[in-house]
């Protein structure tokens, strides 16, 4: 399988010590499932120091991790690329900023594209990625694994039985303050954890209601929101928590949350995650910070998600959203349902409550 990269950062490769990341262990441990498995990559960059940054990256991590023949990658600077060769499918992984003009570009050498989220900054440039996507022909999928976690499967369909046409959800989403300071801070002053945190459970949340058989595009949104910043770097918004109502007229759901980027940073999780929904006769619960494994040593205390790990000696939860890729891979494959990944069709009610909460807090 042939495919195009356009990212070498945290969620590609990892930290420093190339601990943690989510893409490169996902396509490691998607072609070590099988010998037919085989993958070619190509990761784009746009200038020689980028170029000279993500050698070392690259090859550091298959250095550690590399053990298998069926993997092969290079890096090309974008205008080096022969754009007269197809790929199987391309896969974004860079500032939301930089979404816009490189799915543009993609879309010229390859039909399926997934995208970390958040697909766009706004609904202005999400419409101008679906014009895009309709002139190419192409599909473009987003990397919400949550969809794909054991705890929330179980609870999307629990909630998806309930007959009430209203109902309480809430849910919490933090990273400790490294995130945005550390490995996210080219852009972080230009994002905020609502914008990239809340899209997952946003998008838990309108699965359910379209389960239930709710227009989700067509919802109207009220409501407010409140936010903190880092006394050291104001620049950055450290907390948003929002209280919002989605209704139209014969359903109505209101929604509670609080995304932030400041964690301690001695917490023992990774992330501290948890969605809830409450009607009258139901309180549903995916409690996501505990996962179901810890691992404790005399240097380390780790609480890793174990369906979405990859063998890690450091005990890391490398990996985390496996899940997403090797399906979408498998797709590629046609060995998964299309329909069960997440489209771009799926993501439009979820800008729209983006936008909204960017409105409220600007």
């Amino acid at each position: 399988m042939d495919i195009l990269l356009a990212g070498y950062g945290f969620y590609v490769l990892g930290n420093k010590k190339l601990q943690g990341g989510t893409i490169l262990p996902s396509l490691l441990n998607w072609s070590s499932l099988s010998h037919t498995n085989i993958i070619n990559l190509t990761c784009i960059v746009r200038d020689d120091e980028s170029l000279l940054k993500a050698k070392k990256r690259f090859n550091d991590f298959f250095k550690k991790y590399l053990s298998n023949t069926n993997f092969k990658f290079l890096i090309k600077k974008y205008d080096e690329l022969n754009q007269d060769f197809k790929f199987n499918c391309g896969i974004i992984a860079i500032p939301e900023k930089s979404h816009l003009s490189c799915i543009e570009f993609m879309s010229k050498v390859t039909k399926d594209i997934i995208c970390v989220k958040p697909l766009t900054e706004n609904k202005k440039q999400f419409n101008k990625v679906m014009k895009i996507a309709k002139k190419q022909n192409i599909n473009i999928f987003i990397d919400f694994h949550k969809r794909f976690d054991e705890s929330n499967i179980e609870f999307i369909y629990q909630a998806s039985l309930n007959s009430n046409k209203n109902g309480f959800f809430t849910f919490s989403y933090g990273q400790k303050e490294e995130m945005p300071l550390e490995y996210f801070s080219k852009w972080s002053k230009s994002s905020n954890p609502f914008q990239y945190l809340a899209p997952h459970y946003l998008d838990i949340i309108f699965l359910i209601l379209k389960k239930k058989g709710v227009n989700c595009k067509n919802l109207k949104i009220e409501g407010y929101a409140n936010v903190l910043r880092f006394r050291n770097d104001p620049e950055i918004i450290s907390m948003i928590a929002c209280n919002l109502k989605l209704f139209d007229a014969e359903n109505c759901y209101l929604l509670n949350s609080m995304c932030n980027w400041m964690e301690p940073i001695m917490s023992p999780f990774s992330s501290r995650q948890r969605i809830e929904f409450q009607t009258e006769s139901t309180h549903l619960i995916s409690e996501q910070d505990n996962r179901g494994q810890m691992i404790i040593n005399d240097e380390i205390i780790k609480i890793p998600n174990p369906h979405f790990m990859t063998r890690d000696l450091d005990c890391c939860s490398s990996g985390y959203g496996i899940k997403s890729f090797c399906n979408f891979l498998d797709y590629i494959s046609n060995r998964f349902p299309k329909n069960r990944l997440a489209t771009i069709d799926d993501y439009e009610p979820i800008v729209n409550v983006i936008d909204y909460v960017n409105n409220l807090i600007n």
